[in-house]
């Protein structure tokens, strides 16, 4: 039988109780407690109270922490430690336990050890136990909680972020990704958090590289605050940061007029809105020439028609940002500027569009002049600065060459016929894209000209053979 102990525990008795208390009372009280610690469902924990005189009030805080049990037979007034403790809270115990797992780098079935179980017991009778099932569920719990504070953290920060990146391969030969956020959140203060340690398939090629940093950076929300990427020196991180660059380039180009088109929406929404753009643009005495046209992203021509007219309206809409609390979308100088230059890269092709759609005049002829000022408008925005106009003019330099190969020596011979351009053009014409080999693409137009000529003169020479015997023998029938 385990050794009995005997606890005195003194009780703070308040000054305006000591008037119902004899000085001759007893002021302590004899708490009996007897359990075995190793088995604590046995723990029991008896308070005896012995004094003369009268009746105590329950006056000292230590009664909060106990329940009273009915007088036994032998007299004495006994209580129980209270299970009900509104202070004890279980979910907090079990996020302590998963954020010491995480820590720790604890395994799962660390709450299942008897020896833990046992502490839990001793510190709280009846606790309920925890599994390596809910430990895993709450570990999963406390990373989303994490995660949604880090991203908002993110979301929040005013400037731009960077991340480090590296992979690594342990002994079973399984590779992951590890990727670093580094950035100065709103209050000026440098951070820095491991966004993911990754699973990363085979092969671990420059584009399986690229492609995972590009879902990562999805899944955080951030690929618009990508400042730079530092990877080692591996030859496959080469191949990654270009295809990775083309990607977010081509991404960014694609995603550039989203305020814009959040614009237009926003006034197209509601009949009160229209009206309120409506009063912006009459008090700025703007003409109303243009339509505020909502795109179809699916369509570059809608898209253009789209920025045309939210240009003209530049001034109405920021107006409108400034006089209508709710009108949260309005691009800033960069986005307007990116925007302009979109405009004009497109104009050029929505105009050769409109020309070759009509149907009451040729055509035929037209094709050349346009589509070479086309490919030396692709040409010249492959040099620009811009990364994103750059790389979606490369891409689209690249489709436009594989036509013009195939149709190009059938145009020009359509516009040497057309005696407004001539031979003189078409030279001119293949100087500038070809450069110094110019002059062999435009012999080889020239000698084509002179075959087709030729067949045209066979042709007609045979048809006025035909014709002249016809009526030689008409004549000596007659």
């Amino acid at each position: 039988m385990p050794k009995r102990e005997n606890i005195t525990v003194e009780v703070s008795i308040d000054d305006d109780a000591m008037s119902d208390i004899e000085e001759d009372v007893d002021k302590a009280i004899n708490v009996n407690a007897e359990g075995n610690v190793d088995s604590a469902t046995n723990l029991h924990e008896t308070v005896t109270t012995k004094g003369k005189g009268k009746k105590r009030k329950e006056r000292s805080k230590v009664w909060t922490q106990f329940d009273k049990l009915p007088v036994g037979e032998d007299g004495e007034e006994k209580c129980v430690m209270s299970l009900s403790d509104s202070s004890f809270d279980l979910e907090k115990i079990k996020e302590l336990v998963a954020s010491a797992i995480a820590m720790h780098n604890l395994p799962f079935r660390y709450v299942e050890y008897e020896a833990v179980r046992a502490c839990f017991q001793y510190l709280r009778f009846g606790v309920q136990c925890i599994f390596r099932n809910t430990a895993n569920t709450d570990v999963l719990k406390l990373y989303e909680l994490q995660k949604k504070k880090i991203k908002s953290m993110l979301a929040m920060t005013p400037g731009r972020i960077s991340f480090t990146s590296d992979l690594w391969t342990t002994i079973n030969s399984d590779g992951y990704l590890t990727m670093t956020v580094h950035f100065i959140d709103k209050d000026w203060i440098l951070r820095k958090y491991i966004l993911c340690l990754s699973y990363m398939p085979t092969p671990h090629t420059g584009v399986a590289l690229a492609d995972k940093i590009h879902n990562i950076l999805v899944d955080w929300g951030i690929i618009e605050k990508l400042s730079s990427l530092t990877l080692d020196n591996a030859s496959a991180n080469d191949v990654c940061v270009a295809y990775l660059k083309a990607k977010l380039n081509s991404k960014k180009a694609l995603m550039l007029n989203e305020k814009i088109r959040d614009s237009v929406k926003y006034v197209r929404g509601s009949q009160s809105r229209k009206e309120k753009f409506i009063e912006c643009v009459k008090s700025l005495c703007l003409e109303s020439k243009q339509r505020l046209r909502q795109d179809v992203p699916t369509r570059w021509n809608s898209t253009y028609l789209m920025l045309k007219g939210a240009i003209y309206y530049t001034t109405a809409l920021e107006h409108l940002g400034m006089t209508d609390s709710n009108y949260q979308s309005y691009p800033s100088i960069f986005e307007w500027d990116r925007a302009k230059k979109l405009c004009k890269f497109l104009e050029p092709f929505y105009n050769l569009t409109v020309l070759f759609s009509r149907i009451k005049y040729p055509t035929l002829n037209l094709f050349f002049p346009k589509v070479f000022l086309i490919y030396m408008n692709l040409k010249e925005a492959c040099q620009s600065d811009d990364d994103s106009m750059r790389i979606m003019s490369n891409r689209m330099k690249v489709k436009f060459e594989k036509y013009w190969i195939s149709f190009n020596e059938a145009l020009a011979i359509a516009v040497i016929l057309d005696q407004h351009y001539k031979l003189q053009f078409v030279e001119f014409a293949y100087g500038k894209i070809y450069g110094n080999d110019g002059d062999t693409h435009f012999s080889r137009i020239r000698k084509r000209l002179f075959v087709l000529f030729n067949e045209y003169l066979h042709k007609s020479s045979c048809g006025s053979s035909s014709s002249a015997s016809t009526s030689q023998q008409n004549i000596n029938v007659e």
